[in-house]
Protein backbone atom coordinates (compact mmCIF):
# COMPACT_ATOMS: atom_id res chain seq x y z
CA UNK A 1 0.00 0.00 0.00
CA UNK A 2 1.20 3.31 -0.78
CA UNK A 3 1.95 5.88 1.96
CA UNK A 4 2.04 9.47 1.56
CA UNK A 5 5.17 10.00 3.69
CA UNK A 6 7.23 7.48 2.24
CA UNK A 7 5.32 7.73 -1.45
CA UNK A 8 8.52 9.08 -3.10
CA UNK A 9 10.57 5.96 -2.35
CA UNK A 10 7.63 3.44 -2.72
CA UNK A 11 7.53 4.85 -6.39
CA UNK A 12 11.55 4.11 -6.79
CA UNK A 13 11.38 0.47 -5.65
CA UNK A 14 8.71 0.58 -8.08
CA UNK A 15 10.74 1.78 -10.35
CA UNK A 16 13.57 -0.54 -9.76
CA UNK A 17 11.85 -3.83 -9.70
CA UNK A 18 10.38 -3.22 -13.41
CA UNK A 19 13.38 -4.69 -15.36
CA UNK A 20 13.14 -8.29 -13.51
CA UNK A 21 9.70 -7.75 -14.13
CA UNK A 22 8.54 -9.56 -17.62
CA UNK A 23 5.43 -7.71 -17.53
CA UNK A 24 7.39 -4.64 -17.60
CA UNK A 25 10.30 -5.95 -20.37
CA UNK A 26 11.37 -8.95 -21.61
CA UNK A 27 14.75 -9.44 -23.53
CA UNK A 28 14.49 -12.31 -26.23
CA UNK A 29 18.17 -12.76 -27.22
CA UNK A 30 16.64 -15.24 -29.48
CA UNK A 31 14.43 -13.24 -31.25
CA UNK A 32 16.76 -10.39 -31.47
CA UNK A 33 13.87 -8.43 -29.31
CA UNK A 34 13.37 -6.20 -26.52
CA UNK A 35 9.71 -6.21 -25.54
CA UNK A 36 8.39 -3.18 -23.37
CA UNK A 37 5.23 -2.52 -21.72
CA UNK A 38 3.44 0.13 -23.86
CA UNK A 39 3.05 2.08 -20.60
CA UNK A 40 6.42 3.53 -21.87
CA UNK A 41 4.93 4.92 -25.18
CA UNK A 42 1.96 6.56 -22.98
CA UNK A 43 4.15 9.02 -21.52
CA UNK A 44 6.46 8.69 -24.32
CA UNK A 45 7.40 12.70 -23.95
CA UNK A 46 8.14 13.31 -20.17
CA UNK A 47 9.60 9.45 -20.21
CA UNK A 48 11.93 10.53 -22.68
CA UNK A 49 13.00 14.02 -21.60
CA UNK A 50 13.63 11.93 -18.06
CA UNK A 51 16.03 8.98 -18.92
CA UNK A 52 17.27 9.08 -23.19
CA UNK A 53 19.91 11.49 -22.68
CA UNK A 54 21.27 8.99 -19.73
CA UNK A 55 21.61 6.73 -22.55
CA UNK A 56 25.21 5.21 -23.36
CA UNK A 57 26.15 6.39 -26.37
CA UNK A 58 26.23 2.84 -28.01
CA UNK A 59 22.63 3.55 -28.38
CA UNK A 60 22.89 7.38 -29.91
CA UNK A 61 21.37 6.41 -33.17
CA UNK A 62 18.13 4.92 -31.64
CA UNK A 63 14.56 6.96 -30.85
CA UNK A 64 14.79 9.25 -27.80
CA UNK A 65 11.55 6.95 -26.25
CA UNK A 66 13.97 3.93 -27.24
CA UNK A 67 17.34 5.40 -25.49
CA UNK A 68 14.88 6.19 -22.70
CA UNK A 69 13.78 2.31 -21.79
CA UNK A 70 17.39 1.41 -22.27
CA UNK A 71 18.87 3.95 -19.59
CA UNK A 72 16.16 2.62 -17.52
CA UNK A 73 16.56 -0.43 -17.05
CA UNK A 74 20.32 -0.76 -18.33
CA UNK A 75 21.71 -0.74 -14.87
CA UNK A 76 19.08 -3.02 -13.61
CA UNK A 77 19.67 -6.03 -15.51
CA UNK A 78 21.97 -9.00 -15.54
CA UNK A 79 25.63 -8.98 -16.99
CA UNK A 80 24.41 -11.17 -19.89
CA UNK A 81 21.48 -8.66 -20.87
CA UNK A 82 23.66 -5.63 -20.62
CA UNK A 83 26.23 -7.39 -22.97
CA UNK A 84 23.00 -8.37 -25.47
CA UNK A 85 21.97 -4.43 -24.86
CA UNK A 86 25.26 -3.68 -25.45
CA UNK A 87 25.65 -4.88 -29.06
CA UNK A 88 22.69 -2.83 -29.99
CA UNK A 89 21.39 -5.05 -33.27
CA UNK A 90 17.93 -5.89 -31.45
CA UNK A 91 14.39 -4.20 -32.19
CA UNK A 92 12.81 -2.45 -29.37
CA UNK A 93 9.02 -3.30 -29.79
CA UNK A 94 5.77 -3.21 -26.90
CA UNK A 95 3.71 -5.97 -26.04
CA UNK A 96 -0.20 -6.28 -25.63
CA UNK A 97 -1.38 -3.96 -22.52
CA UNK A 98 -3.35 -6.34 -20.36
CA UNK A 99 -6.11 -4.57 -19.91
CA UNK A 100 -7.94 -6.92 -17.55
CA UNK A 101 -5.61 -5.73 -14.66
CA UNK A 102 -8.41 -2.69 -14.63
CA UNK A 103 -10.81 -4.92 -14.30
CA UNK A 104 -12.78 -4.28 -11.22
CA UNK A 105 -15.94 -5.87 -11.81
CA UNK A 106 -14.39 -9.44 -11.50
CA UNK A 107 -15.41 -10.44 -14.72
CA UNK A 108 -12.25 -11.16 -16.32
CA UNK A 109 -12.78 -8.55 -19.34
CA UNK A 110 -16.27 -10.28 -19.97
Amino acid sequence: MFEPARLEAQLTQVASECASRPVCLQIERANNRVLATPIFSWREQEFSAGYAGSAGAVFASRSPIERAILSFVELRLLPAERQFLAQNTFQVTYQPFDWNLNDLTGRGGR
